[in-house]
């Protein structure tokens, strides 16, 4: 991926963090929507696919909570990505739903909650 996670994350302020990590949750929700209901996945794919995008989802809406709950938590944006690695690997063909899901969820938060946006 041509993403620089840790710099691009971590430059984000306390609020557009949330919104990101927010997104992100979201987005890999609409991942597994789509693995579970296309026509065109065998099942043992489908299963798989699933099984890691939600394992990744239940990290990010933990960091969701312990950020909104503490922001001061130390859970860094670089164990985030590590944690995000460790689980692609599990299973590669989510690595381009992760990498898609973190893209889009960047693109909003820079468009939409950033100081130029009006």
């Amino acid at each position: 991926m041509d993403f620089d996670y840790v710099e691009k994350i971590g430059a984000l302020n306390p609020q557009q963090r949330i919104y990101f990590y927010e997104l992100f949750a979201h987005f890999l929700t609409v991942s597994m929507r789509g693995v579970l209901f296309f026509e065109g996945i065998p099942d043992d794919e489908r299963v798989e696919r699933a099984k890691w995008l939600n394992e990744v989802a239940h990290r990010i809406t933990y960091k969701i909570f312990l950020q909104r709950k503490n922001p001061q938590a130390k859970w860094t944006d670089a164990e985030v990505w590590e944690m995000i690695g460790k689980n692609t690997v599990k299973h590669p063909a989510t690595e381009a739903d992760v990498n898609l899901a973190i893209e889009m969820s960047y693109k909003y938060v820079i468009d939409n909650e950033s100081d130029d946006v009006e």
